[in-house]
């Protein structure tokens, strides 16, 4: 505080405010580096939640993506496993008129079968580490068999007859016309 005298003679004191703010005391007052470092902080660790977050996040994508995937896996091994039959009923049908063709039919379902056998019992992760291999090493393999594997399971799937339901228009008007 400074004191000075007026030309009234009486004595005038006022606060230095060199530095202060209106309605800021001597113990409010913070310097600049100390806020900068709160602000570092407060970002700092807003970016650890939110790392720590998106993390959670993506190992239950991950384990989501990775059930669904196993379960695809089987549906394609059972798959196999129906083709295998397939190609085995085929092969019964041809022992009569050639039996060297129901020979190689049976061979090949045979090894259909192992195949299916091996995929439902190898992991989800095991299964695209190989594929990723294969298509590195021999990628005209990769594709050539790609495209041989789209191939038969869609004319495998083409050949099921569809599954009929009791409620259908046709199946009514076929009873219908029998008198049923």
């Amino acid at each position: 505080m400074n004191s000075r005298v007026q030309p009234s003679g009486k004595t005038r004191t006022s606060a230095a405010s060199s530095t202060s703010r209106p309605g800021e005391s001597e113990g409010n007052r913070r310097s600049n580096p100390d806020i900068v470092s709160d602000i570092k902080e407060t970002a700092k660790s807003a970016a650890a939640t939110l790392k720590h977050q998106a993390s959670d996040l993506g190992a239950e994508v991950g384990h989501e993506l990775n059930k669904t995937a196993s379960a695809q896996k089987e549906k394609g091994a059972e798959a196999l496993r129906s083709f295998a039959q397939a190609m085995n009923a085929a092969a019964q049908q041809l022992t009569g008129q050639s039996p060297a063709v129901a020979s190689r039919v049976r061979q090949t379902a045979t090894k259909v079968e192992a195949l299916s056998e091996s995929l439902a019992g190898k992991d989800v992760s095991d299964l695209l580490k190989s594929a990723a291999n294969l298509a590195r090493e021999q990628p005209a393999w990769f594709l050539g068999g790609a495209v041989a594997v789209g191939f038969g399971l869609t004319r495998f799937l083409m050949s099921n007859p569809p599954q009929r339901t009791a409620g259908r228009i046709g199946d009514r008007q076929r009873s219908d016309a029998h008198g049923s």
